[in-house]
Parts: structure tokens; C-alpha cells; sequence
């Protein structure tokens, strides 16, 4: 309404609160479409950059249509085929065989209880203590101790030294000829199953060369 003496529009209260709230949503809307506008630039300028690293990187995997829309073509991969082994082709020619003085650990204890055995005596008989191994593949805590005086009074009479080492000395020449006839039986196994495999072969071949003839092997 229109004042008479001042000549000015006079808004009412109910007028100067949805005038507030009009001006609360449209400076909401134009933050948000600067904020709009904003990321799109910087999502374009992204872009860019991304593609012109592509094309300074590889510029054949990246080309341009009719419509000029940027278009990535990769290049073509092909899967090798791998086709399961038959029993012929997974049993090889030459079998590498394992020794059995073969070792391995991954913490070697024997030579740090070995330097102990030095200074330690056996609670027993107080004679002289040996740390030896119960197997050579492990982790190295397969460890055994040995006392002398002790093994040798167990038997229930005296021996002196010498033949205590003699018996150790038979106990290694009988475990090594046990290893050597082990070794020599898997090898004669392992002969004798290439010599079946080639005479199963040979004999396939000898067929086939009689049935090429009249075209049964067709």
C-alpha cells in the first residue's frame, strides 16, 4: 500500500518475511549453481589432462570419430590355450632324484648346542653330552642329547672307546648301504616303467603301419 503523505510503498510484516525467505533460497540456489559449475569445469579439465597424457603416452590407442568424440580402442588380446597334460607328456624323460644326505633347516641349532655340549656334563654320570639331530629336513629344533657313559652303561658291561667308535662306524656304513639300495631301487622302477612306455609305443606304431596299407587305420 501506497502512503498519502510520503508518497512511498509500505510493505507489511507478513510481506518483509517472505521477502527474507525468498532471499534465503534464491542466494541458496545460485551458491549451488556456482558450485555446479565449478566442479564441471574442473572434472573437464581433468579430462583433458587425462587424455592428453593417453595420447603423449600411446598415440595410437586413442583416435578421434566423425563426430569428434574422443574414443579409447584398445588392442586385441588373445588367451594362450593351455590344454591339460596326458600321462605321457606329465611323467618327464629324466626324474631327478632326491638324496638321502640331503638337508635343509631354517635355523641350524647344532652349532650352537654344539659349542654348549662343551661346557655341559650329563646329571647322571657326569659324562661328556652330544647334541645330534633326529632328522635332517625341518625347522632345526629336532634335536637329541646323547650321553656316552650313559649309553654304553645301559648295555650292562664295560667297553672301552675304540669300540664304542668302531659301532658308530658300522651304524654309518649300514645306514649309507641302506640309502645306496634305495637309490638303486627306485632307479631300476624308474627304468623299467620307460621300458613298458616305449614298447606300448613301439607296438602302437608297428599297428599303424600295418593298417596304413589298406586304409583301416583311416
Amino acid at each position: 500500500m501506497r502512503d498519502q503523505h510520503s508518497g512511498f510503498m509500505k510493505l507489511s510484516l507478513f510481506n518483509i518475511e517472505e521477502l527474507n525467505a525468498f532471499i534465503v533460497v534464491y542466494a541458496r540456489y545460485a551458491i549451488n549453481l556456482l558450485r555446479y559449475r565449478l566442479w564441471k569445469r574442473i572434472h573437464l579439465l581433468k579430462t583433458n589432462k587425462q587424455l592428453l597424457l593417453a595420447i603423449k603416452s600411446n598415440p595410437e590407442t586413442v583416435s578421434l570419430d566423425k563426430k569428434g568424440s574422443r574414443q579409447s580402442i584398445g588392442r586385441p588380446c588373445r588367451r594362450k590355450r593351455r590344454y591339460p597334460l596326458n600321462r605321457y607328456s606329465m611323467e618327464k624323460v629324466e626324474a631327478n632324484t632326491i638324496s638321502a644326505s640331503f638337508g635343509y633347516r631354517l635355523i641350524n641349532f647344532v652349532s650352537i648346542f654344539s659349542a654348549i655340549s662343551e661346557i655341559v656334563q650329563c646329571k647322571k654320570c657326569g659324562g661328556d653330552v652330544t647334541f645330534t639331530e633326529t632328522s635332517l629336513r625341518g625347522l632345526g629344533f629336532k634335536l637329541k642329547v646323547k650321553c656316552a657313559k650313559c649309553e654304553i652303561q645301559q648295555l650292562q658291561f664295560t667297553i672301552g672307546p675304540n669300540a664304542l667308535r668302531l659301532s658308530e662306524n658300522l651304524d654309518a656304513r649300514w645306514i649309507s648301504i641302506a640309502n645306496l639300495r634305495a637309490q638303486q631301487d627306485t632307479k631300476e622302477a624308474r627304468m623299467l616303467r620307460r621300458a613298458a612306455q616305449k614298447e606300448s609305443q613301439d607296438m602302437a606304431t608297428s599297428l599303424e603301419g600295418l593298417l596304413y596299407g589298406p586304409g583301416i587305420a583311416d
